[in-house]
């Protein structure tokens, strides 16, 4: 079972990949298999109102 992750094979690396999306942020983590190596990015692009 993989829980919706994607498998991306580079070189001789095999990393294991989850993104997602909602209105006003979009998120992507990715680590090896044996997790000596993660990163998580997340960005957030809201817009102010003036009142």
């Amino acid at each position: 079972m993989s829980a919706g992750l994607q498998l991306f094979e580079y070189g001789d690396k095999v990393y294991w990949l989850k993104k997602g999306a909602r209105y006003g942020y979009s998120a992507v983590v990715v680590a090896t298999r044996d997790l000596s190596r993660t990163l998580v990015h997340s960005v957030n692009s809201r817009t102010r109102r003036a009142s």
